[in-house]
């Protein structure tokens, strides 16, 4: 299972540099896995609040070990449904100013999720979309996500995309770069 879900380290540090450099108090994981890519994102602010969600239960077992290892203390690990976990999670949140959408990669799903974090997004939010090219319905979920009127800058990296909400932009700018 690792060799299919774990991306190349280069994105994880990729995700580690940008929660660094940005900051953000709170960011939300949907899709947990080992947990590898969250303890990327708390080990880079510390003094973030970290929320990521897991739909397997024994997966996300195996993650709690992983943090309990590491030593995070920064992260909330709620196991279920997105569908079910993603709502209260974000009605308790004041913003998300940083999110990680990897779970469910099918179009429908992935559009709901962006459409629910989008009503916590603030201009300085940054989400990030795994798999972006992994099917004709990713595809298409992330030609919508960055012709959203919100989204003012998008990031194509193939694996991932990226979308800025910056009021500050004259025109939307998209962007894909080899990574």
């Amino acid at each position: 299972m690792a060799a299919s879900s774990l991306k190349p380290r280069r994105f994880a540090q990729l995700l580690y540099r940008m929660v660094a450099h940005y900051q953000p108090k709170t960011i939300v994981e949907l899709g947990t896995s080992f947990g590898i890519t969250t303890a990327y994102l708390a080990s880079a602010h510390p003094m973030a609040s970290v929320y990521t969600l897991e739909g397997s239960t024994n997966v996300a077992g195996i993650a709690v070990h992983h943090f309990e290892e590491l030593s995070l203390k920064n992260i909330k690990l709620i196991p279920g449904d997105f569908a079910r976990t993603l709502p209260p999670l974000l009605a308790a949140l004041p913003q998300v100013d940083f999110a990680f959408v990897d779970g469910n990669h099918r179009k429908v799903p992935t559009l709901q999720y962006f459409e629910m974090l989008l009503q916590k997004a603030t201009p300085e939010s940054i989400f990030v979309f795994d798999d972006i090219h992994w099917s004709e319905e990713m595809e298409a979920a992330w030609h919508q996500i960055k012709q959203h009127d919100l989204v003012t800058l998008s990031i194509d990296l193939f694996f991932i995309g990226i979308v800025f909400f910056r009021n500050d932009f004259k025109e939307k700018m998209h962007y894909s770069i080899r990574f």
